[in-house]
């Protein structure tokens, strides 16, 4: 729909487009309230197109829409939604175990109530009760969703637990090779409340001052809870860079542009602090 999105609902798109490309018919159901925010946020006068095969509902319609449509497989990545889905004869449910939710709390910087900690445990364990098989994004997420299964006291020997990496077209990016000489890096993705930059920026200063290569940096603010206060440590280091002539910032664009944005970059870093939440996403971001 050309909006910008979160990691989520990269994973949509690349599952769905890689079940049709193997015969699979498939709908991509989107909650209304993120289409209205996102439109809110970055809309224009021209309405974002609604591709084949897509609907825009409200969360509390799914289980009505999925009764009359009555899907072979409901395919739920992570357990936002479970809450809206109640088991349906005929209907298999395959939960994508795909952000380590709890990893990400434990690591931001925010302060959340221990009330949120156990509304989020119990929503993972109804939503690993109500599903027949489970996917995981890569291989090294396992033992951790492992053990989530296992608290649940799901038998896991009559499980299907597959690990169903990443699904990118091929074709979503022809490189645009740049004939000036210059190295392009790139810092894209949201400022979350769990990443912490650190001592490379001070490193990258340097080596960008001295050397023909040149920083464009993507990091917008989350709209879930990301790095609103400007003043933040990272903004403040992120703002240092900004004075620099081979430094280039980005505004969040539509995602024709940001394919092209892609294009035209050698080299994609991530460099922020390491913590386990960070180790878990780099299966997604690599």
């Amino acid at each position: 729909m050309e909006m910008p999105v979160a990691a989520p609902g990269l994973r949509a798109f690349g599952l769905a487009r890689g079940l049709r490309e193997n015969g699979f018919k498939v709908e991509t159901l989107i909650p209304k309230g993120i289409v209205e925010r996102q439109w809110w946020i970055w809309g224009g006068t021209t309405p974002f197109p609604t591709p084949p095969n897509t609907f825009v509902i409200k969360p509390k319609k799914i289980t009505d829409y999925l009764k009359q449509s009555v899907p072979a497989v409901v395919l739920l990545i992570n357990s936002n939604q479970v809450d809206h889905v109640q088991v349906i004869p005929g209907i298999r449910y395959v939960l994508d175990l795909f952000a380590p939710k709890m990893l990400e709390l434990n690591c931001s910087q925010n302060n959340y109530s221990f009330e949120k900690f156990q509304n989020l445990r119990q929503r993972n364990f109804r939503a690993i009760g109500l599903a027949d098989a489970f996917i995981i994004n890569g291989q090294k997420k396992v033992p951790y969703f492992l053990s989530w299964i296992l608290e649940s006291e799901r038998d896991i020997k009559k499980l299907s637990i597959e690990v169903v990496n990443m699904c990118i077209p091929p074709k979503l990016v022809t490189n645009s090779k740049n004939q000036d000489g210059i190295t392009r890096f790139s810092i894209a993705g949201y400022l979350q409340q769990w990443h912490i930059l650190g001592g490379w920026v001070d490193v990258l200063k340097e080596h960008l001052e001295k050397s023909k290569a040149q920083l464009n940096i993507l990091t917008p603010t989350h709209w879930g809870g990301g790095r609103e206060n400007q003043d933040s440590p990272e903004r403040e280091l992120l703002n240092q860079l900004n004075q620099l002539e081979s430094v280039k910032f980005h505004q969040p664009m539509r995602f024709s542009d940001f394919q092209f944005f892609l294009s035209t970059v050698d080299v994609y870093i991530d460099l922020f602090q390491h913590n386990l939440e960070r180790e878990y996403a780099m299966v997604t971001r690599s």
